[in-house]
């Protein structure tokens, strides 16, 4: 029972982050969420809720899953793989103080540790059960080889060089961080498992950016310092005076309210992004700071990015079984 709230928990909060507009604190209660199911009824035409409705729902089944104490590694849903979840959820909805809670007792009380760089290929590569600081991960049960897509998707992701923006961020000598070295070749193709993982390092850094956002920049500083000192050889020691200025040409330029970012939070976003690469972050960083616009060519056409294309559109099945069920703005369906 404390699996299925678990998983029904975040199976809301994933949908949330794909189908709902990110989080504001002034528009939650008129943004639509998704649909609040309790008893499955085939003929039932539940409209969606609104985004606050949603997130709270989603923090009332990880809640109800954590009350029956889940220990029972079977069934993975333990009790540090749904409070991990619970600080993700937080982490979205911009609830900094639960969200600096939640890391704490992670952080203080779960007996993981963040992973040295010495011990870090090991186990961002490893197929099979969690090791080191991961707190669970997909493919556990279940063998890639015979996961055709996945194999497919791992071929195609090393076939595409990373962005040179990503390469820049580890600095003039990028041989020193254990990530560039367990992560790219020579020429940038992708060395390291697309895995979806939750790990201490993510929760580090929601620990860091909840710090920024309330005001403690000493205490944001020494989570990444922390972060740092297990990720890159002899790492200089961050301070407000050292760190760099806020770069003019980076995707993301504003933070999860819409104001510009301080030199503290680039270095938090600047960390994240080296530490999730390949592990399902980007893009939604790209929609929780500013849903920023941009464009590409490929094979002469030009493909544009905007602002309502981070939000998924809903199923137009959906929409025609049911009148009531609002589409997501952008998105016009064509009868």
């Amino acid at each position: 029972l404390s699996a299925a709230y678990a998983i029904k928990g975040i199976c809301y909060y994933n949908l949330i982050r794909n189908f709902c507009q990110p989080w504001s604190d002034e528009s939650a209660d008129d943004l639509p969420g998704i649909p609040v199911v309790e008893e499955f009824d085939i003929n039932d035409m539940t409209a969606r809720g609104t985004l606050r409705e949603s997130c709270e729902y989603s923090d009332e089944m990880l809640r109800k899953s954590l009350e029956l104490n889940p220990s029972d590694k079977t069934y993975i849903f333990t009790e540090w793989v749904v409070k991990a979840y619970r600080a993700k959820l937080a982490f979205w909805c911009c609830d900094w103080d639960l969200t600096k809670e939640i890391c704490t007792d992670i952080l203080e009380n779960s007996g993981l540790e963040l992973t040295p760089a010495s011990g870090y290929a090991e186990m961002i590569n490893s197929t099979g059960n969690a090791s080191g600081e991961v707190i669970v991960k997909s493919h556990v049960n279940n063998s890639s080889e015979l996961d055709w897509y996945f194999t497919y998707l791992k071929g195609y992701l090393a076939s595409r060089p990373a962005c040179a923006s990503l390469i820049r961020l580890f600095g003039p000598e990028p041989e020193k961080d254990i990530r560039y070295t367990t992560c790219f070749d020579k020429k940038r193709f992708n060395l390291k498992q697309p895995e979806c993982r939750v790990r201490l390092s993510e929760i580090v850094l929601m620990m860091a950016e909840a710090c920024c956002h309330t005001g403690d920049e000493a205490g944001a500083l020494g989570w990444l310092n922390e972060l740092r000192r297990n990720r890159i050889e002899n790492a200089e020691e961050l301070t407000l005076d050292n760190l760099p200025p806020v770069r003019d040409d980076s995707r993301i330029c504003v933070d999860t309210y819409g104001r510009p970012l301080t030199p503290l939070l680039q270095a938090i976003f600047d960390e994240r992004r080296k530490e999730l690469f390949m592990e399902g972050d980007r893009w939604f960083e790209l929609k929780r700071n500013g849903r920023p616009e941009w464009w590409i060519i490929s094979n002469g056409l030009k493909y544009t990015t905007y602002e309502y294309l981070y939000t998924a559109p809903v199923p137009k099945r959906d929409v025609d079984l049911n009148p009531d069920f609002v589409q997501n703005p952008g998105y016009v369906i064509n009868n």
